[in-house]
């Protein structure tokens, strides 16, 4: 940080407190999301891509089949869609059930922590990475990196997965549910 004193004082800068600021933001500059803190930028969807290729393990909770998923299942319960497109959506969580671990809530678990809404929790491979969670909403996505923040997080998912149907029973159900359409 002395070479930044350096080159500072070299330029004319007096101002003390602003040095000193300066400093501080070199010093925290190889923090992840330390720009976020001091407002000078925001993740971007690239950042999210990122999370998403570099996480050794992601956790989401989605009220709703995600992505493509969305509109039939909402449409389903508005029986705006017929059997055979509800069949090919259960039929893709399914197949989606093979590569992830899926966890139905059924509605009978009644009140349960994901009220809130959706939310995805990034964990990386090197303690040198804090987790990441990210919750989508109406104008953007908050991305929140504290451990106070992710803490919470995982204290929800936790609770969502211990409310939840096993793996197994999440299939049956979404198998049974496509037999009986």
């Amino acid at each position: 940080m002395s070479e930044l004193r350096d080159l500072l004082s070299f330029y004319g800068v007096a101002d003390t407190d602003y040095v000193e600021n300066l400093v501080d933001l070199a010093r925290r500059s190889g923090e992840r999301g330390w720009t976020q803190r001091v407002g000078i930028a925001l993740p971007s969807y690239a950042d999210y891509i990122d999370y998403e290729q570099t996480a050794d393990y992601i956790r989401s909770f989605q009220p709703h089949p995600p992505g493509s998923l969305r509109i039939a299942w909402r449409s389903w319960w508005r029986f705006a869609c017929g059997p055979e497109v509800m069949k090919a959506q259960l039929g893709a969580l399914q197949e989606l059930a093979e590569v992830v671990e899926l966890q139905v809530l059924p509605l009978s678990a009644g009140a349960h922590a994901g009220v809130m809404g959706s939310f995805v929790l990034f964990s990386f491979p090197t303690p040198a990475f804090s987790d990441v969670v990210c919750v989508e909403h109406r104008t953007g996505t908050l991305y929140m990196e504290t451990p106070e923040e992710t803490d919470a997080y995982t204290l929800t998912f936790d609770s969502l997965r211990s409310a939840a149907l096993s793996p197994t029973e999440s299939l049956d159900m979404i198998t049974r549910v496509k037999q009986e359409l």
